[in-house]
């Protein structure tokens, strides 16, 4: 029987996708699970795999083309089986085999967890190996960068341009300098069909005919005239990343009763703690910075204060057992926030070295949208860019969210002695509707008594 291969859904926000690469040539045999293609997103890159053996018969939208969800990309069927009928009718052709499609668009929504939490959906067969893990219907799962700051620098790869890995995997390939091509992607990221298209262009000005029409539709490029001329300026759409980093701060600052709370923690103990463990880290090949320690200091907290660990979309409040900590990281193009499940519950080496990997894929832009999805509070931590304190907006349907300001040194007294001691302004957003004031500022104080005192955690 013939499978027709539609664009998949990676998450909510999701609404078309680029397929940047096939695996497969018509013609080919592929097998159930075998990767058959990409697909590229504003967020990430992922591989799909086939939902049935077979050979792949027809393809309707070659690498670098860009389709709604739900489009068709390919068939697959047996190699004698006649297929006229797909290609004719697709719509008929998509019905007939709508209960066989690998991908359809529909959301998934995944099976409460016995903790009452949202465990990810099992994926069926053909599903893409990245596919999303939906939340309840009435609370939809928080995206990628829900906020305005981030606790990481961005990373420069290649030299600091901005590509997908399989554009950089086919630059490689081909010869061509990434920091040569103009990206097209979302905001400007390299994608596949940049480097194809540089090297078709390439092809093509072997003959002296086409080069010259190439060389003088390049001086009449807009990204020229304006690298040219320091004093032109140009405008450019919201698209991609940047477009739903918009979209979702907007209704989250229009739909949702904001109150921030600051409070300036001694942070001296914290720092000293640091510095015992390091020793041991080191042998353990982890680098335990600030962030880690925050990450299950919060988590501990969070444990004693279930209102601010909890979703919230006006009509409901879910409270959730386990911990899963998204961190605002800063990518090429937008935020990104990875989430580091039951963070309550792993050793603090667990959660550096979870971290650091999680990070390192977000700058790559290689992370799976269940990496991204499912958090239930959110840590924000700009204190190495020199902030010393922010209102960071929460990442819906969280009730709460953590900013982190720089650490200084100021005198300070305990007791009757003036000490110097390292202190930073820690600021808590949350959701009103959801609980007051007091409850707030009972978990900062409850996080201050960790951070002053780190071996409470050990009780």
């Amino acid at each position: 029987m013939a499978h027709l291969i539609t664009m998949p859904k990676f998450g909510l926000t999701m609404t078309e996708g680029t397929v940047s690469h096939w695996y497969k040539a018509v013609g080919e045999r592929v097998e159930e699970g075998e990767v058959l293609f990409e697909v590229e997103t504003e967020k990430i890159s992922n591989e799909v795999e086939s939902p049935a053996a077979g050979v792949l018969r027809h393809i309707f939208a070659e690498a670098g083309v860009t389709a709604e969800v739900g489009a068709r990309l390919a068939i697959i069927a047996d190699e004698a089986e006649d297929i006229s009928e797909w290609l004719a009718e697709p719509q008929q052709a998509a019905d007939n085999n709508s209960a066989s499609a690998p991908n359809p668009p529909a959301e998934h929504a995944p099976p409460q967890d016995s903790t009452g939490g949202h465990a990810a959906a099992a994926l069926p067969a053909g599903e893409a190996r990245t596919a999303e893990t939906a939340p309840a219907e009435k609370l939809p799962a928080p995206g990628t960068a829900e906020e305005v700051g981030s606790g990481s620098l961005p990373a420069a790869t290649n030299g600091g341009v901005r590509a997908t890995p399989f554009a950089r995997k086919l630059a490689r390939q081909r010869g061509i300098a990434l920091d040569s091509l103009i990206g097209t992607g979302p905001q400007g990221i390299v994608v596949a069909r940049d480097v194809q298209a540089r090297a078709a262009d390439q092809a093509a000005s072997t003959s002296p005919g086409v080069a010259a029409a190439a060389a003088q539709a390049a001086s009449i490029a807009p990204e020229k005239v304006a690298a040219a001329d320091p004093n032109a300026w140009s405008g450019e759409a919201m698209k991609g990343m940047r477009k739903t980093i918009a979209e979702r701060m907007l209704a989250s600052w229009q739909q949702i009763p904001h109150v921030t709370l600051t409070r300036e923690i001694d942070v001296t103990p914290l720092l000293a703690a640091m510095a015992r463990l390091a020793p041991d880290a080191e042998r353990l090949g982890v680098r335990p910075g600030l962030t880690p320690f925050l990450i299950k200091l919060t988590a501990a907290a969070l444990r004693r204060h279930p209102e601010l660990h909890a979703w919230c979309d006006g009509q409901t409040i879910i409270r959730h057992q386990e911990v899963h900590m998204g961190v605002a990281v800063s990518v090429p193009g937008g935020l990104l926030v990875p989430v580091i499940r039951q963070a309550d519950r792993k050793e603090l080496s667990a959660i550096a070295r979870e971290l650091a990997e999680l990070s390192a894929r977000a700058r790559e832009q290689r992370l799976t949208a269940a990496e991204v999805q499912g958090g239930t509070f959110t840590i924000s931590n700009l204190g190495m860019m020199g902030v010393d304190g922010f209102t960071p907006l929460l990442n819906p349907p969280q009730t709460g969210i953590l900013g982190v300001g720089r650490i200084v040194e100021k005198p300070r007294f305990r007791g009757e002695q003036l000490e110097k001691r390292s202190l930073a302004v820690f600021s808590l957003s949350f959701d009103h509707r959801a609980m007051d004031g007091a409850e707030a500022a009972a978990f900062l104080q409850t996080l201050d008594s960790y951070i002053e005192e780190p071996l409470r955690l050990l009780m």
